[in-house]
């Protein structure tokens, strides 16, 4: 038994530990063995139910060639998993009165212009932020990093359209790059200023930074590798500096400061008697807004999706050497964010089945490595 476990123990009341511990161990167990095989280095795991933290650790390496653990404070790229900090300050900003998610992102932006007629003229920021622009992928664009944030957007919002408006959903980074440049206008800031003011100050996120230049000043960090299957090499990759594409994807945290958005998510917008958005607003972000394929839906900067009877609500995310998933299950005050050092892992989504499968009322505990196949969801930054 870890340490950790070992410490919970002593915490938990004694009705309940046993099977609590056994379900973490099973949980640690599958997720530490599907690492291994995937040729991750490093992951961070936090759980949180009840308000509690009941599992926070870090498995593996954050630095191969030094052999340094990962640590709860070891700072990973979270990726798209960021876009649901961005939704939140445009609803924060809606509770205020300064947007309507009926507006035209023109009004705040007049330099923005879609080439298809109809789209451009009828598009809102409820658009944005469910995908459903009409447009596919842009990120040849803001993968070069010749554009700044401005320009990206030019550029994006005149590529040739694959749908019509609202027509399906098609994942667009750029366009939660036009939200948060919304959100800097209407708040008469930069997005980066109001997240850290609005969101993580009053989460206590003080490690958790917008960009690679200030995580790489921090005293815990890890590199971001590829691991290539073939050779059995794990190689470091460089950093991916996403300053222009910031409102998709940028942040950087930890597993110990993601608890913290983990808790207000399954607060209901509330954290430590402090609401950061109101309850309207709250729950506009986690209502189905648009089909996805299946079963799945898409909210704002989330998914739902149902698992046995539970809503699941989560957003993975990927960026250079990165990967992450952060999930939550409302009705039974459970949630959990998982942190690797690797590109593009199927360990994200099978992470869900592993966690629910052990925390969210199953009868058995589910103690395999790799915790059954989830459905491939193409949703993280690239």
């Amino acid at each position: 038994m870890s340490q950790f476990l070992c410490k919970l123990k002593a915490r938990l009341k004694p009705s309940i530990h046993l099977v609590s511990l056994a379900r973490l161990a099973a949980i640690e167990k599958a997720i530490d063995a599907r690492r291994k095989q995937l040729g991750i280095p490093g992951v961070s795991l936090v759980i949180v139910k009840d308000d509690k933290v009941i599992y926070l650790k870090g498995l593996g390496l954050k630095n191969v060639a030094l052999n340094l653990p990962v640590t709860p404070d070891t700072l990973f790229a979270i990726g798209s998993a960021g876009k649901a900090f961005t939704s939140m300050s445009v609803m924060m900003t809606a509770d205020e009165g300064k947007l309507s998610l009926d507006d035209s992102p023109k009004k705040f932006l007049p330099y923005f212009k879609l080439q298809d007629p109809e789209a451009d003229a009828k598009l809102t920021i409820r658009d944005l932020l469910c995908h459903r622009s009409g447009l596919n992928r842009t990120d040849l664009a803001f993968n070069t990093g010749a554009l700044n944030r401005e320009e990206l957007i030019q550029v994006a919002a005149m590529a040739k359209p694959t749908a019509k408006l609202r027509e399906k959903f098609q994942y667009q980074n750029v366009m939660y790059a036009v939200a948060g440049e919304i959100v800097a206008k209407a708040q008469k800031t930069v997005w980066e200023d109001f997240i850290v003011m609005r969101v993580l100050k009053p989460l206590g996120m003080k490690a958790s930074t917008l960009n690679v230049k200030d995580m790489e000043k921090s005293p815990d960090y890890s590199y971001g590798y590829e691991h290539d299957f073939m050779t059995n090499e794990t190689r470091r990759l460089p950093m991916q500096d996403l300053s222009s594409i910031a409102p998709a994807g940028s942040i950087n945290s930890s597993a110990r400061e993601m608890a913290t958005w983990l808790r207000l998510m399954l607060g209901g917008g509330e954290y430590e008697g402090k609401r950061l958005i109101s309850e309207k607003g709250f729950n506009e972000l986690i209502s189905p807004q648009m089909q996805v394929s299946g079963g799945i839906n898409s909210g704002f900067g989330w998914y739902l999706e149902d698992w046995r009877g539970h809503k699941s609500i989560y957003h993975g995310g990927n960026a250079v050497g990165f990967n992450s998933m952060v999930a939550l299950m409302p009705d039974q005050r459970l949630g959990f964010a998982l942190l690797s050092n690797v590109s593009s892992s199927p360990l994200h989504d099978e992470s869900l089945e592993i966690v629910w499968s052990n925390l969210a009322g199953a009868q058995e505990v589910i103690a395999k490595a790799g915790g059954g196949s989830a459905p491939s969801r193409e949703m993280a930054l690239k």
